[in-house]
């Protein structure tokens, strides 16, 4: 137990001296840096409300620069970070605080997102939807990459343009707008996707902080055993939850992408286009909308069973 303690500081030790950090010093700046960073101020409820009608405003009319400076202008991302820093050292005044701020980010993003989408004549074009429904295995690995190298920046204290870097590749609040216009159209599967994704984004967030924090040795508080038993109930609470929902979601990309090199290799006709298709992963049943002539091999056992898809079930409509 002593020898893998020894290891587990011989390689803290090693990450201090990459980052170049005084551990000691660290843990105090950073540790003021979270606990001012985990509750709510005014001026970043504004700038919440401009963020979310602006990545409203982007999704709604296709607008990338809308989107892109609703995503910039974001400012509760290192809230996100407390948590698990938080979680990490045992600070319940942080862990509270930076609990109470996701659940009010999580609601005013959903209520201000309702409000827009009710009001605006315009709807929402269903490629950016597609975008939000399927997502694919380079969003999990950018949300994975997100969160660590966000934190890295903190432990810096160059987290300034990292924190936007990380904002606008993780996408972390068009879930959340993306609820609101599910909940105003009565799309509940769209609301429980986009939620699904913004809890995977969330975790990874948490996970960098968490991990990064345990890596350079950040020290931890003592408390007594009872609340040691609530920390760690809420850590192996959230970090099971966070494995379960990118799992789930990893296998719906991985599903997805198997699918598309399917239809690519079954139907590779310049006669019959494929329009659209949806994938029901319960039923493992896909429906694919085409134009044009009625592919021949509507379906290929071997293709299938070369994809990993061989329980999916494929029916072709006409468009």
């Amino acid at each position: 137990m002593y020898f893998k303690f020894k290891k587990v500081q011989n390689i803290q030790i090693q990450i201090q001296k990459l980052l170049n950090i005084n551990i000691e010093d660290l843990s105090k700046s950073i540790h003021e840096r979270m606990k001012i960073q985990s509750s709510i101020r005014k001026e970043q409820l504004i700038g919440l409300l401009v963020s979310v009608l602006l990545v409203c405003i982007g999704l709604n009319t296709s607008s990338y620069m809308a989107l892109f400076g609703g995503l910039l202008l974001f400012p509760f991302l290192l809230s996100f970070y407390a948590l698990g820093y938080g979680l990490f050292i045992k600070d319940l005044e942080i862990i509270h605080q930076s609990i109470k701020t996701i659940l009010i980010v999580l609601l005013i993003s959903i209520f201000v997102s309702i409000l827009y989408f009710y009001i605006t004549p315009i709807y929402i074009s269903d490629v950016n939807i597609l975008k939000v429904a399927n997502v694919s295995f380079s969003e999990i690995l950018v949300a994975f990459l997100g969160g660590i190298a966000g934190f890295v920046s903190i432990l810096k204290n160059r987290f300034q343009v990292m924190m936007i870097a990380v904002s606008i590749a993780t996408g972390i609040i068009i879930p959340l707008a993306i609820v609101g216009f599910g909940l105003i159209h009565s799309d509940f599967h769209l609301v429980h996707q986009a939620l699904y994704i913004f809890l995977v984004i969330l975790f990874f967030i948490i996970f960098g902080a968490y991990f990064l924090s345990f890596i350079v040795g950040i020290q931890q508080n003592k408390l007594s055993k009872k609340f040691q038993i609530l920390v760690y109930s809420l850590t192996l609470i959230i970090f099971i939850s966070g494995v379960y929902f990118s799992s789930t979601l990893l296998k719906k990309a991985i599903a997805t992408h198997n699918i598309e090199s399917y239809l690519n290799e079954a139907i590779g006709s310049n006669t019959c286009i494929i329009q659209s298709k949806e994938i029901q992963f319960d039923e493992k049943k896909v429906e694919v909308y085409y134009s044009g002539f009625k592919p021949n091999a509507i379906q290929d056992e071997a293709l299938k069973k070369k994809y990993k898809i061989k329980n999916y079930t494929f029916n072709y409509i006409e468009i």
